[in-house]
Order: C-alpha cells, then sequence, then structure tokens
C-alpha cells in the first residue's frame, strides 16, 4: 500500500471512531427522548333503559363507565341530583321511581355522570304516561238492563273520562247507550254479534283508554206445550198449542217451529206429521216406537223446547177439548185464538153453551177459531161444548174458560220539562193500561249530563252537568207486564239552560172587563224565585197584579190601553241571580156589532145598504157571510160591510153576517139577518070585459109584485 493510501484510511477510521463516541454518548441521556404514550380517555354508556314509565313506577337503570379504575356515576332527573317529587326520583344506584302525577312536560330525562370525569355524562328520555283503570274487563248484561262501569285515572288532576260503545260516544240504540258516569243501558235486541266494547278514554290524554267487553244476553224464555200428553186414534188429528213467556218486560218473540221425533222435523207417514201452526196428524198404523214425542221449540231462544207426548192407538178414543186456556186479549186490537179437540167422530161443532164471549168477539161453530176486536176490558167466563159425529149418539165434550181483555196500554205524558245546568231537575213519563208494572227505556238520544231514568217509574231526575246546556231530542218506550205484551213510545225533547233563565218571552193580550191569568215562567238557578216589577217597569193594566211567588199575572183589566212593563226574576241562591224581561200587555176595546133591520129590495132594482158598521176592538174590520146566502145578485164589501148590488130573485134570504177585528187575539161578533126581495110592481090586465048599458059592471084589475096595500 503506498503512503497515501495509508493516510486516507486513517483519516476514515478516526471518523467512524468519533461517530461511535458520538452515539454511544447520546444513549447516555445526553441527547432528545421520545415522547411517552397518552391514555385512553373516560367513556360511560347506559345499560338498562326504558322509554316510559307510569306514574308511581320504578325502573333499575344501570351505566357502564370504562378506560378508569373509578366506575362509580351520579344520578339526575332533568338536571337534578337524585330527582325531586315533581319529576321523580333517582337513587345513588340508578333505581328510579317516577313521579305520582305526571309532570309537564310529561317527558323527563335521566342522566348519568361520571365520577372519575364529571364531563362525561349519558342521557335517555323516560315519558311519564298517566294511569286509566277499568273495574272490570268482562260482563254480561241481559238486554234493556243496565249496569254500572267505574274507571279511575291516576296521575293528573282531570279524571274525566268519556265513555263509548263500539267506538259511539255515548252508544246509540243498536249497541247500547252508556252514560258519562259510566251507566251502560244494553238495547232491547241483542246485538250482531252480541258482545259490545265500552271503551273509556282519558279526557286529560286521549291516547290513554281502557276496554270491557260487555256480552248482551236476550230475555229468559220458557215454552210450554198443550196437552203434553194424550191417546189419538190411527189417522186423527190434535191441534197442539203452544206458549212462549218471559219473565222479562223486554218484549219477546213468540214465534215456535214444530218437529216430530226430534225438533224442526214435519215428521214422516210413519210417525205422523205436524204442521207449522201445530197441527198434528197420526199414522195410518200404530208406529213400533210409541209414543211418539211432538216437540216445540222458541225462535227466540232455540236452546228452550218443550215435549209432548202422543200414544197411537187403533181403539177409538173419547171426545176431549184440549185447549187448557185462551191467552189474554187488547182492548181495540184484534184478538185470535184457536180451540181443540181430539178422539170422537169429526168434524166437531162448536158453541157457548153458558157465559158470553167478550163484546166484540165471535165463535165460529165449524172452525172453534174465537176472533174479533174486543170492544170493553175485563174478564169473560163462558163454557164451550164441542159436539163430534159419532152416530148414533153424538159426543158432547164441555169446558170452562175464561178470556180477560187488557186495557189498552197508553202513554199519558205531553211532554218533559225542561231544566237548568247545576238545577235540580225532575219530570216523570207517565203511562195508563195495560198491567203494571211498566218498565221505561230509552230508545234514542242521550239524556243530559247528570240526569238518569227510572225505568220502574219513569221519573228522569238528576242535576244537569255543567257544560250540558242545549236541546235533547229523546224516543221513550213503555213495556206493560202483561200477556200479551203491550209498548208504546213517546218522542219529545228536553232543553237545559245555562243559570236562571226566564222562559217567558211574550204574554198574551186581553179585551177590557174580561178575566186575565198569565205566568211568567223561569227555570236555573235556585228555587224558589221572587217575582217584581224591575225599577223603572211601567205599570201593568190596572187593576192586574202579579204574585210574587208564583209569577201570575190575574185580574180584569177595566181600562183598555197598550201597557209595557218590566218583570224581574230573582232566586235564592248566593250570589243571587237576577234576570229580567220586557213585556207587553194591549187591553182591548170590546167590539161592538150593532143590530140592524136591513131595507127589503124589488127585483133587478139596484140596492144598497150601509147599516152594518162597528166599532170598539181594532180596525180595521172584516165582514163576511158565515152561513146562508145573500140574495142572488147582491154582495158584501168585507172592508166597510156594505151589501150591494141587483137583486134577480125574489124572496126572503136569511143569512149570518161576522165582523172580525185587527185584535191580537182577534174578537169577533156575529148577527143573523133577512133580506126580503120584492118582485117589481107591475099591472097584469090588459084587457077589460065588455059592458051592457043599465046594467051591473063587476071586473077587477089585477097587480103583481109591489108591497101591498095598494091604491088605486
Amino acid at each position: 500500500m503506498k503512503q497515501g493510501q495509508r493516510r486516507k484510511l486513517s483519516v476514515l477510521g478516526i471518523g467512524l471512531s468519533l461517530l461511535a463516541v458520538m452515539a454511544v454518548v447520546g444513549c447516555g441521556g445526553g441527547g432528545t427522548t421520545p415522547p411517552p404514550s397518552t391514555p385512553p380517555a373516560v367513556a360511560i354508556a347506559l345499560g338498562s333503559v326504558t322509554s316510559s314509565l307510569n306514574v308511581g313506577q320504578t325502573f333499575q337503570f344501570s351505566a357502564t363507565v370504562s378506560n378508569s379504575t373509578n366506575t362509580a356515576v351520579t344520578w339526575a332527573v332533568n338536571g337534578t341530583a337524585g330527582g325531586s317529587s315533581t319529576v321523580g326520583t333517582i337513587s345513588a344506584t340508578g333505581l328510579y321511581t317516577a313521579p305520582s302525577l305526571v309532570p309537564s312536560p310529561a317527558s323527563v330525562s335521566i342522566t348519568a355522570t361520571s365520577q372519575a370525569d364529571t364531563s362525561k355524562s349519558v342521557s335517555t328520555p323516560v315519558l311519564i304516561n298517566l294511569t286509566l283503570a277499568v273495574n272490570v274487563n268482562t260482563a254480561t248484561v241481559q238486554v234493556t238492563g243496565t249496569q254500572q262501569f267505574t274507571a279511575t285515572i291516576t296521575g293528573v288532576s282531570n279524571t274525566a273520562v268519556t265513555w263509548a260503545v263500539d267506538g259511539i260516544v255515548g252508544g246509540n240504540s243498536s249497541v247500547g247507550t252508556i252514560s258519562p258516569t259510566g251507566l251502560y243501558t244494553a238495547p232491547q235486541v241483542p246485538p250482531s254479534p252480541n258482545t259490545v266494547t265500552l271503551t273509556a278514554t282519558s279526557v286529560a290524554n286521549s291516547s290513554i283508554s281502557s276496554t270491557i267487553t260487555v256480552t248482551v244476553t236476550p230475555p229468559p224464555v220458557s215454552v210450554s206445550v198443550n196437552p203434553t200428553a194424550l191417546d189419538l186414534q190411527v189417522n186423527g188429528t190434535v191441534q197442539f198449542t203452544d206458549l212462549v213467556t218471559t219473565t222479562s218486560s223486554v218484549p219477546i218473540s213468540t214465534a215456535v217451529n214444530w218437529g216430530v221425533r226430534s225438533p224442526g222435523s214435519p215428521g214422516t207417514a210413519a210417525s205422523g206429521t205436524i204442521t207449522g201452526n201445530g197441527l198434528y196428524t197420526a199414522p195410518n198404523l200404530v208406529p213400533g216406537s210409541n209414543p211418539i214425542p211432538v216437540y216445540v221449540t222458541s225462535q227466540e231462544d232455540p236452546t228452550k223446547v218443550a215435549i209432548a207426548y202422543v200414544t197411537i192407538t187403533t181403539a177409538p178414543v173419547q171426545l176431549q177439548i184440549s185447549t187448557p186456556s185462551l191467552p189474554n186479549g187488547i182492548a181495540h186490537t184484534g184478538y185470535s185464538a184457536q180451540l181443540s179437540a181430539f178422539g170422537g167422530a169429526q168434524p166437531y161443532a162448536w158453541s157457548i153453551t153458558a157465559g158470553a164471549l167478550p163484546l166484540g168477539v165471535i165463535l165460529n161453530p165449524s172452525t172453534g177459531l174465537i176472533s174479533g176486536t174486543p170492544t170493553t176490558a175485563g174478564t169473560a167466563n163462558f163454557t164451550v161444548t164441542v159436539t163430534d159425529q159419532t152416530s148414533p149418539t153424538h159426543e158432547t165434550a164441555n169446558l170452562p174458560l175464561s178470556i180477560t181483555i187488557i186495557p189498552t196500554l197508553n202513554i199519558t205524558t205531553a211532554a218533559l220539562s225542561n231544566g237548568a245546568v247545576n238545577s235540580v231537575y225532575s219530570s216523570t213519563l207517565a203511562a195508563t193500561g195495560g198491567v203494571t208494572p211498566y218498565n221505561w227505556t230509552l230508545t234514542s238520544g242521550t239524556l243530559p249530563s247528570g240526569l238518569s231514568l227510572n225505568a220502574g217509574t219513569g221519573a228522569i231526575t238528576g242535576t244537569p252537568a255543567v257544560g250540558s246546556a242545549g236541546t235533547y231530542p229523546l224516543s221513550f218506550m213503555v213495556t206493560d207486564s202483561g200477556t200479551p205484551q203491550q209498548t208504546r213510545s213517546f218522542s219529545t225533547t228536553i232543553t237545559i239552560y245555562t243559570g236562571l233563565t226566564i222562559l217567558t218571552t211574550s204574554v198574551p193580550n186581553v179585551v177590557v172587563n174580561t178575566a186575565y191569568n198569565q205566568t211568567v215562567s223561569a227555570v236555573g238557578g235556585t228555587s224558589p224565585y221572587t217575582y217584581t216589577l224591575a225599577s223603572g217597569s211601567g205599570p201593568l193594566p190596572s187593576p192586574l197584579q202579579l204574585n210574587s211567588a208564583t209569577g201570575a199575572i190575574t185580574g180584569t183589566p177595566t181600562v183598555p190601553g197598550t201597557y209595557n212593563f218590566t218583570v224581574q226574576v230573582a232566586d235564592s241562591s248566593g250570589p243571587q241571580q237576577v234576570k229580567t224581561q220586557a213585556l207587553t200587555i194591549i187591553v182591548y176595546s170590546a167590539l161592538n156589532f150593532p143590530s140592524v133591520t136591513l131595507p127589503s129590495g124589488v127585483v133587478s132594482t139596484a140596492y144598497s145598504s150601509s147599516l152594518l158598521s162597528a166599532s170598539g176592538g181594532t180596525s180595521p174590520y172584516t165582514f163576511a157571510i158565515t152561513s146562508g146566502s145573500l140574495p142572488a145578485g147582491l154582495g158584501i164589501n168585507s172592508s166597510t160591510g156594505i151589501i150591494s148590488g141587483t137583486p134577480t130573485t125574489g124572496g126572503p134570504s136569511n143569512f149570518t153576517v161576522k165582523v172580525t177585528d185587527s185584535s191580537v187575539p182577534a174578537q169577533s161578533q156575529t148577527q143573523s139577518l133577512t133580506i126580503t126581495i120584492y118582485t117589481g110592481l107591475a099591472i097584469t090586465t090588459t084587457t077589460l070585459p065588455g059592458a051592457i048599458v043599465g046594467t051591473t059592471y063587476n071586473s077587477t084589475v089585477a097587480i103583481a109584485g109591489g108591497t101591498s096595500p095598494f091604491t088605486y
């Protein structure tokens, strides 16, 4: 190696050595170190949560803190640690108890905050709901029956609910009605299907509701048949009768289905056959299975069945009347009942051999049908005799029977009283006839809130609630307890006024010296009322008086005129309510129609009479012919009473003139009059006979018309 090259290598080695030393020195801390790593941030998350709770309900919330050894959290409700009674409380462990009342707003915020890092928190909203509970979930109500249901709301001060039947607020006659207080009245006929849903909905929160399922059952029905057992000769016939009754006051169908050996079967040749009205015809041979059951089934309630047993025999059967009793009838309503017999030899002849049928009812001697329209209520007792065609001696059978004719059911109530909010109300539906007790039902409309109908007495009572003012169209039905049942319907309205109200807005006028009696009526407020003339009012017609206790204005006015006055009514409430009403009474002078005698007239001669006149009352007057007629060719001016024209026919004419004034109410007077029309004066003799000198002459000139005596 050359010397120059050795020097270069030496320098390179020194450089490398210096780099090595510098590296060692740097590692010893004399140089820059890398930055330490950053620890992860504290994190918090909710575990179990819920979106809504009912008032008073509890829920266990949980939260998880990560990246810290301190996992504790602080719980708050709407920013308040531990919450409060208004928004609910929460324990240190996260057990939340909802408040007893729904807060405003209803949603609260539950927040968990990390104690390791208070800047870290997490929240969730919770909606607080009120609760609505009904007293039962299911119920059974018989048609027209009632049942009281209740709904309890907690969590709000407004505990009112709205009741509906199958989604219809208040219900209707088809599904039943329900009052604002929860009194359900079943319809007269079970709906189809026969279950309805009652819904109570919170007024404070219409999204909260609860339901009750109600099954509407038909009225109880029983069925009987007559006769229940008998012997019947082959090929013989017997008329069965049925009776369908109920203990309910609800009208039922009395229709039935007949069957032989099984319900509804018309029978066979081997077992006999039966018609739709219960006429059974025996087979022509004795069946192997004897006796034969005959079924009658109620169409109202097909589970109700009665059975009669017929034993078929080849031997003749003694004549018997199989009708044990006859149904009642209703006065002035068509009646029909069939007498029946079996045995003996047909055809039968029927007769009344003692007593008498009800007036208007007769017996068909060939068929045994009793029918007609009874005219008088009461009980008729009589004896029925049936005679057969047995030879050589006819058989007879007798049976004492009676028919009771029930008076016609009628509703006597013409209208129901009106009422006022917060004032005790009472008005009664009434009926006569039929058979008591009666059952009253509301068939259409809804009673004002606060009122209820007593089904047994027909009394509508209660206190109309605030907000119930208005007019209520209503329909009612009354059902009696007779057999057959009678029903009558009645439609009316009830108007509920707000507070004290004077109902009388006008009173009638009167004619001087005529007795007057009219009452100013008021409703609402608190009775008794005090009636007076208001301060500054004009007077009543003298000497009329206003009764301070009844509001009656009575007396006999003596001075004609127009009297404007104001009546004041004060109730007994505290503070007292006072109302006034301006009224007017016009006292008319009496209408006077002086008697006159009208002049006679002559045929074909112009006639005019202005003798008819009137005074008093109120003009203008109107004149009219109300009976009879004027002479032909004459007429009367209705405004002036002048009779004029040219008569065309002679003779007397009798007629009545009526004058009517313009009073309210109008006064009128009549007068009977006669006008006689004579024919015109005329000499009817146109020639005279000849005369002989010295001989007595006698001939009369004849005249017609005019008025005797005549002067020649």
